[in-house]
């Protein structure tokens, strides 16, 4: 019997080494995808450097997702689309609000949601006729789960809500999971009255915290998938909202250089967001007016539709209708 050379021997010893070693960072991975549950800490890790870069009074603090130039074009482009919305944004939600209030600004949020998707698709991907591969759904703070607004309310857990998102249907898992998600929307009293005073005003880095969370554990449950999920993905945006405005938030990284340390999960993420990733937030504008419809044409909605755009675009590839068409 011929005994193994070293060259084979070698090879297949790294081969094992190697397979060994990723099992370990996949299962890294999971782990801390896992633990990382909770916005307030992850805020409480940044605001040293919210503060430093609230000191700096560098205007903009951030760079913009979308170029004005861009934003006209897509406005161009979107001359002649219908834009059918059901459900009015109530006048103003604040902290006091009544349930039935939040309420119907949640259902407004998901109709909002619902629309800007089907007819994006309809009229830039041609799914006029095809079954609407996306669907909306509403995030439950207490288990990290998703319920259409419609029925956490049925349920009593209007309170616990805390996002609104288009999903991607998944017939296996049709409750949705995390890597489901192509776009988030934050709902949250104030985005406008309480930006910042500048040219340019974003919102205040409260509520910013609150999309870098959403936004890298939808990357980490991306990494993680077992579904074909392009390795392209590493771009995430998140849509800031009260009943009356509007921003976008863009976070894009190499999740490998995040250091997985699962006995500092938390600080990791921070250190991450710090030195690993590029951050882009567009200027708090009007979305909805006092009647609770939507301006679809103005630049409040317009960015907001554009993120929705690019989002889509991430899974259904790039439209058969261009924008320069």
């Amino acid at each position: 019997m011929e005994g193994i050379s070293p060259d084979r021997d070698s090879v297949e010893s790294a081969t094992k080494r190697s397979s060994i070693s990723s099992g370990g960072r996949a299962q890294d991975r999971k782990e801390f995808f896992r633990r990382f549950v909770d916005s307030e800490i992850l805020k409480a890790n940044l605001t040293d450097w919210f503060e430093t870069i609230s000191e700096c009074n560098a205007s903009p603090a951030f760079d913009v997702p979308f170029e004005l130039i861009d934003l006209q074009k897509f406005d161009y482009a979107l001359e002649g689309v219908q834009f059918q919305q059901l459900i009015r944004m109530p006048n103003a939600i604040h902290v006091s609000t009544s349930s039935d209030v939040e309420a119907t600004a949640y259902l407004a949020l998901e109709d909002f949601l619902h629309t800007s998707a089907h007819s994006l698709l309809e009229a830039f991907w041609g799914h006029e006729n095809d079954v609407m591969p996306f669907y909306v759904s509403s995030l439950y703070d207490g288990n990290l789960k998703f319920y259409e607004a419609e029925k956490a309310i049925a349920k009593g857990k209007l309170r616990g809500l805390c996002a609104s998102a288009i999903m991607l249907k998944n017939q296996r898992h049709p409750q949705g999971k995390w890597d489901d998600i192509v776009e988030l929307a934050l709902l949250r009293p104030d985005v406008g009255s309480l930006a910042s005073v500048e040219d340019d005003p974003i919102p205040p880095f409260s509520i910013i915290g609150e999309a870098l969370f959403f936004a890298l554990r939808v990357l980490l449950a991306r990494s993680i998938s077992r579904s074909h999920i392009p390795l392209s993905l590493n771009s995430f945006y998140v849509l800031l909202v009260d009943s009356q405005n509007g921003s976008v938030v863009k976070v894009e990284g190499d999740l490998n250089k995040l250091e997985f340390d699962l006995n500092n999960v938390y600080e990791s993420a921070a250190a991450w967001f710090k030195n690993h990733s590029q951050i882009a937030i567009s200027p708090v504008d009007r979305i909805w007016n006092k009647l609770g419809n939507a301006n679809w044409g103005d630049i409040g909605a317009l960015q907001v539709l554009y993120a929705t755009f690019h989002s889509i675009t991430q899974y259904a590839g790039m439209p058969k209708n261009t924008i320069e068409d």
